[in-house]
């Protein structure tokens, strides 16, 4: 599935995430990190996180048990189509604070948001999420399965400032390209159909309103007792509904998931009972924990 945005937008990287509460920190795009691969090796400096003390019986056949309170991190990779042609990576982070419950093999997770950065190869053009786009995404239910030490959240849809019909199917019904039909919904409250996101491309910069549709899986397997490290595998589609400067809606490249298995990854830390789990919070250990810098 490819999509048609006018620069980096991947938000599907955030599929499993949602809005922070009223009273947290939330950071918005801040493009400026030049490399985070969130893996064990890159975030050590931060030191062992402590254990968690956890309650039997719950535990999978590895006799761990996952249950508690994790920072969650992602890394999603595209490829664009410039348009003096080649290719463009950007790769959209996130920060997650995760409420995760095992019943046997069986995983019920509770996750919201608490940063995003997009980091481009160029500075050709900037795609920056305000807040208000942030603290729009709802907090996200979804079920895995912990087995043998693997860790995995099967493929998970999400639809952003769209509500379909009951008798029209979520995953495959195309997504509104009108921004007066009625299935268009303004979850940022700022009056423009769908969500708000702000480009800046030099010459012309302003407001554009998408609709969006994105899915998303985890497989990934047990460091130590306190962090998982994985794939993460992703797609998304958005449709552009409107801008604010009609000069924004000329140019669509198309971009897609990079092929490279490894360039989409994520990393899930463990908070220990002492440690709190406040957005603010997180962000400031970001950096020892996944060598990101969400602030």
């Amino acid at each position: 599935m490819q999509q048609k945005i006018w620069t980096v937008v991947f938000l599907a990287a955030i599929l499993a995430i949602a809005g922070c509460s009223d009273d947290d920190s939330v950071s918005g795009v801040d493009v400026g990190a030049e490399d985070a691969s969130g893996l064990s090796d890159a975030g050590s400096d931060g030191g062992p996180q402590e254990s968690q003390d956890v309650d039997g019986g719950h535990t999978d056949a590895s006799g761990v048990d996952l249950s508690g309170r994790w920072v969650k991190f992602t890394a999603a990779s595209a490829l664009t189509d410039t348009i003096v042609g080649g290719e463009e990576e950007s790769t959209t982070y996130s920060l997650l604070r995760v409420e995760m419950e095992q019943d046997g093999n069986e995983l019920s997770l509770h996750s919201e948001v608490c940063a995003v950065d997009i980091v481009a190869e160029s500075d050709f053009a900037e795609t920056i999420l305000p807040d208000a786009f942030v603290n729009a995404l709802e907090p996200t239910q979804r079920q895995g399965t912990f087995s043998q030490g693997v860790f995995e959240l099967p493929r998970h849809y999400e639809l952003r400032g769209v509500e379909f019909e009951d008798s029209e199917d979520p995953e495959t019904e195309p997504l509104p390209d009108e921004a007066d039909d009625p299935r268009v919904t303004d979850p940022d409250g700022d009056g423009n159909p769908g969500l708000t996101i702000f480009v800046d491309a030099g010459i012309v910069s302003g407001e554009i309103y998408v609709v969006q549709r994105g899915w998303d899986e985890f497989e990934g397997s047990l460091v130590d007792d306190d962090r998982i490290e994985g794939k993460l595998t992703w797609d998304d589609e958005q449709e552009i509904l409107g801008a604010s400067d009609s000069a924004l809606l000329i140019a669509e490249p198309t971009s897609r998931p990079n092929p490279d298995e490894e360039s989409s990854h994520f990393a899930m830390v463990r908070l220990a009972e002492s440690e709190s789990d406040d957005c603010e919070s997180l962000i400031e250990r970001s950096e020892a924990d996944f060598s990101m810098d969400f602030r």
